[in-house]
């Protein structure tokens, strides 16, 4: 007999902390929740022996589907078939062993992760998707140079904590697959990942990588109503959501948002003449050795500063703006942001980094605002290198007003 219904299954609130609670909704299948989702999972028996599937994350998996994904497995179970090596074998059909992509390898080696810790199985699936430039190739066709190359990558744009569990990633799964004899040659990564091999020179320039962004201005707006909305109150933490509303309002890097301090802020405007501001130290900027300008100056808009003034009352006691959510002595993960995004439905639509993306085409485009000024806002190179060097006035007082302006737009169009 089912048991959950649609309602229910939207209202259960996320635990807090390491609790774990289970609603079920019958013959096995039931709704996993913790403190970063709530998952579909169905345990079964096979050959007398106890036995877990993962079938899809809530609301991308909805209760009709995850019923529907269990309904098969019942079926595969009065057959005399086991589920989840019906579903491997599925997707072996894809490709003969010989022919086994590291995608599709992968995808298996995630599916053996099932009975590990929630939070492990979600940061095999955000290294999955890390990998996606390899995901079509088979083991002999890649190179060791360019999984370091994309390590390396991470790393340049202020996520080294991803860069190291990206190699890390990469020596588990060519681990399995020499296990399973889809690869016979030696593994070309130690266990360990790519350890200190992972450098970035001084002065050097990230390959630019696409990160999906909303340019949309009615999408911006739904988008903007999911942050803001009482509807989510729940699915992710008041920290994740301060976070993400002060990334669409600043538009500064994940790296320099996580990393960001109390004493960096000043909501009351002493330093600048009664203007709220967020200076960023060099040291923790992108673009730290191209220039000599020791502050990143964000303006904050006024509904920024609102955001700012609720997050301090939860995180001022500490060090971080906005800690992780174990101890307050280290920032959010850098997987956090994503993983929210894609709890709220924006999977390949809207990354962290696609806030910039969007502050830079609706400033240009809706707002006409001038492109070095908006390049200054992003904190990008503006000119040569000897201008570079010198100016350090950063247009302050230009951008104030367009962070202003572009915090008015997005209330615009989510109010719209």
């Amino acid at each position: 007999m089912q048991t959950l219904s649609i309602g229910q299954v939207a209202a259960a609130p996320l635990t807090e902390g390491k609790a774990i609670k289970k609603l079920s909704d019958g013959a096995g299948l039931f709704l996993q929740i913790d403190a970063r989702s709530k998952a579909w999972r169905f345990r079964y028996k096979f050959a007398d022996k106890d036995a877990l599937l993962s079938l899809g994350v809530y609301p991308a998996v909805s209760l009709a589907q995850a019923r529907a994904k269990a309904a098969e497995c019942r079926v595969k179970l009065e057959r005399g078939e086991n589920p989840s090596a019906a579903r491997h074998a599925a997707r072996a059909q894809e490709a003969t062993a010989a022919e086994k992509t590291f995608g599709i390898v992968a995808l298996e080696y995630n599916d053996t992760r099932t009975s590990a810790a929630p939070k492990t199985q979600q940061r095999c699936d955000l290294m999955f998707r890390h990998s996606k430039k390899l995901h079509g190739r088979r083991f002999d066709q890649i190179e060791f140079l360019e999984m370091l190359s994309m390590c390396e990558l991470r790393a340049r744009n202020g996520n080294r904590e991803t860069a190291d569990r990206l190699g890390v990633y990469f020596s588990q799964v060519y681990r399995y697959a020499r296990a399973k004899g889809y690869y016979k040659g030696a593994d070309p990564i130690p266990r360990e990942g790519f350890g200190k091999s992972i450098t970035v020179l001084v002065g050097e320039r990230p390959e630019e990588e696409h990160e999906p962004g909303l340019t949309d201005p009615r999408a911006v707006g739904g988008l903007m109503r999911v942050l803001d909305g009482n509807e989510w109150v729940g699915m992710l933490t008041p920290t994740v959501s301060n976070a993400l509303q002060i990334m669409a309002r600043t538009v500064v890097r994940a790296g320099e948002l996580r990393s960001a301090e109390w004493p960096d802020i000043d909501l009351t405007g002493k330093r600048h003449e009664g203007n709220p501001t967020w200076a960023i130290p060099r040291a923790k900027m992108k673009m730290r050795e191209q220039t000599r300008v020791n502050y990143h100056i964000v303006p904050l808009s006024r509904q920024a500063v609102e955001i700012l003034k609720a997050q301090q009352a939860l995180t001022g006691h500490g060090k971080f703006v906005f800690p992780g959510e174990r101890t307050d002595a280290r920032p959010l993960s850098d997987g956090t942001l994503s993983a929210a995004l894609i709890r709220l439905g924006y999977r390949g639509q809207h990354v962290p980094h696609g806030f910039r993306t969007t502050f830079a085409t609706l400033a240009r485009d809706t707002l006409k605002a001038e492109s070095e000024l908006v390049e200054r806002q992003l904190a990008h190179k503006v000119g040569n290198e000897v201008a570079g060097a010198y100016d350090r006035s950063q247009r302050l007082e230009e951008r104030r007003a367009l962070m202003q302006a572009y915090s008015d737009l997005l209330d615009k169009l989510r109010d719209g």
